[in-house]
């Protein structure tokens, strides 16, 4: 059972935790037993990388396949593509690299909107790679990986939470404003897909199970007091970067992965030309992100940061975890700057 449901009338979004002193690792592998067969769409982010790395010890059967976005004649998502293959090729395994059309999938507003409509999407970043895995379905196996968000725990003006608990009391302290970390966003559409063309998705392996999901934020948590350091969550967003806490985080798991010298989404080559060429910094956001997310109404839509941690005795025990361990280690801010291109 995943620890994440999702209620699609209401827009809420329960996470269920059940404590336990088995390791994540022994989760990991009770969860993928009976999986002999899967495809994992390999971005070379953390993320994906991963999710890889986990797949690879437990499913014998495993299909890489990696997205080349075309802008006319330019990969504007190149160095992904590399690091992709250069991962694969570390790894042994083969890469599947297909190529898609992206300028004409996000100037084609006819076919952009409704897609986006249908599945419930608000980002032109997803928006890609959802088109794309339909466009190449062909690869898809009745399992299906991808790369998934990470538990994020920090502090704010000395107080700590986890940032995607907004059922917590305090959510309510003063300036601070909660993210958008109901999940909604970054799951229910696979979901939508997933029952579309009877398959399953997988997003990223920190919420396979209550289970998981509990541990995943215990490691939070043991990294903060090892590290001495805390990913800061405040509403400054140019000091928001929180990619150096999550190296730590990532590579407290043990696997040899390759780390970017920044985080990206592929799209920075993309948004630094728009800008160049109209004088707009946010010119890719005003052109594409805006208007989409205008098409779900998403400003008025309050319940994408409706996200409740279940049940709520062993999500107070984590906080009291991260209160403890605070307190005793006294960590610093881990954040860095916030650049997107």
């Amino acid at each position: 059972m995943s620890a994440i449901t999702i209620d699609r009338d209401l827009g809420k979004t329960d996470i269920l935790l059940e404590s336990t002193t088995s390791s994540i690792q022994d989760e990991w592998a009770e969860y993928f037993k009976d999986i002999n067969t899967a495809t994992l769409f390999l971005s070379s982010g953390l993320d994906s990388q991963l999710v890889l790395y986990v797949a690879l010890e437990h499913i014998p059967n495993l299909k890489v396949v990696t997205f080349e976005y075309m802008w006319e004649d330019t990969v504007i998502n190149a160095y992904d593509v590399i690091h992709s293959q250069k991962i694969a090729k570390n790894l042994g395994v083969d890469l599947i690299v297909e190529e898609v059309d992206f300028k004409a999938f996000l100037d084609d507003k006819d076919m952009l909107y409704p897609f986006a409509k249908k599945y419930r999407i608000t980002s032109p970043q997803i928006a890609a790679f959802l088109y794309s895995i339909h466009l190449h379905k062909q690869h898809l196996s009745d399992t299906n990986l991808i790369g998934g968000e990470f538990p994020v725990a920090g502090v704010i003006n000395k107080l700590c939470l986890f940032a995607d608990q907004t059922n917590s009391k305090r959510f309510t302290t003063k300036g601070f404003t909660p993210k958008n970390y109901a999940y909604i966003d970054f799951f229910l559409p696979f979901e939508l897909l997933g029952e579309e063309l009877d398959v399953t998705f997988i997003k990223g392996v920190f919420h396979l199970t209550p289970k998981v999901a509990y541990l995943s934020r215990k490691q939070i948590i043991n990294v903060i007091e090892e590290s001495g350091t805390i990913m800061d969550i405040t509403v400054d967003m140019l000091h928001s970067n929180v990619y150096e806490f999550k190296k730590l985080y990532y590579s407290s798991f043990g696997y040899n992965m390759w780390y970017p010298l920044a985080k990206r989404t592929g799209f920075e080559l993309l948004k630094a030309n728009l800008a160049m060429r109209t004088g707009n910094y946010d010119e890719f956001d005003l052109r594409y992100r805006f208007p989409l997310r205008a098409q779900l109404d998403v400003p008025k839509n309050n319940f994408y940061k409706s996200c409740f941690y279940k049940p709520g005795s062993v999500a107070n025990q984590l906080l009291e975890d991260l209160d403890r361990v605070y307190d005793k280690v006294k960590p610093k801010s881990s954040n860095i700057w916030n650049y997107d291109w």
